[in-house]
């Protein structure tokens, strides 16, 4: 639906939505996408909740509503990362030396240690850069156990981080749908990319690196070139048996704040056409569709 108008509300003093304040309200575009920045104020995990902005009884209330949980966390060190078991990737490790939280002065030598797991260092020592900044990259193959690095400020080694990364099962791999999972657009147009991020099961979730998302799309034409009728977050629905025109497979890993991105193509065709898959990782999947309409 054009022209909505969907409210955006943090329920954490760490965030501001659309650049200011705990709420806004947005009105949703030609594909009935609404979309909001937020930013952080402070380290640590809050609620965004998104909702349409009008009286509702409170029975209906939560029906129109979704919520997620966003985390926001200081520049220069990420002590934990969450990686799939098994995912082979080299992953950066990158530092910077703070005084009283602004960066220090001067060019800093830092010391990178393995003290846990079965992993390989690129280096065992990074200068920074101007800005205090060091990195060197943990080679992971078929990551299976937990792995500590040490990463201390040279020569004394008395200030130091640990830097942890934890496996997650593949059975306890979700996916949740950030953008592109419904659409529609006229002929000529793009469609834009699917994104889906992937998270385990904690809670609040944490997102995973290096989880391999399997994405399966299949683009289809009604007989007769009958139009393809959308019926909104219920999906498309069509009048007849749909003709396979082409589909396509690929696998795609996920980066560092689980997200991957699924580009939708009719692939050539033109006139009323449909794409619908699936993305699947592990035991979790979801289904994305998107209509192109015809002249």
């Amino acid at each position: 639906m054009t022209g909505a108008s969907v409210q955006f509300t943090s329920s954490s003093v760490g965030f501001s939505a659309c650049g200011g304040g705990t709420n806004c309200t947005v009105l949703t575009d030609v594909s009935g996408m609404a979309s909001s920045f937020m930013t952080p104020l402070s380290a640590g995990v809050g609620t965004i909740i998104a909702k349409l902005a009008r009286d509702l009884p409170a029975s209906a209330a939560a029906e129109h509503a979704v919520n997620c949980d966003l985390l926001a966390a200081w520049p220069g060190f990420n002590p934990s990362v969450w990686i799939a078991q098994g995912a082979s990737l080299n992953l950066p490790i990158a530092a910077r030396v703070l005084s009283n939280g602004a960066s220090a002065s001067g060019s800093t030598l830092k010391n990178y240690r393995l003290v846990q797991g079965s992993a390989t260092l690129s280096a065992s020592a990074s200068q920074t850069d101007a800005a205090e900044n060091a990195s060197v990259n943990l080679q992971l193959s078929s990551f299976s156990a937990p792995v500590q690095v040490n990463v201390c400020i040279a020569p004394a080694n008395t200030v130091c981080q640990i830097f942890t990364a934890s496996v997650v099962a593949t059975s306890s791999l979700q996916l949740q749908p950030v953008t592109g999972t419904l659409q529609v657009v006229a002929t000529g147009q793009s469609f834009q990319p699917v994104v889906v991020r992937v998270v385990d099961s904690s809670a609040p979730a944490n997102s995973i690196l290096g989880a391999s998302v399997l994405f399966i799309s299949y683009v289809g034409r009604v007989a007769s070139n009958q139009p393809i009728l959308w019926a909104g977050e219920a999906g498309i629905s069509q009048s007849g048996t749909p003709v396979i025109l082409s589909s396509a497979r690929t696998t795609v890993q996920s980066d560092v704040n689980g997200l991957v991105s699924f580009p939708i193509s009719t692939q050539g065709h033109s006139g009323n056409i449909a794409v619908a898959g699936t993305a699947t990782a592990g035991n979790s999947s979801l289904q994305f569709e998107a209509q192109q309409l015809g002249p």
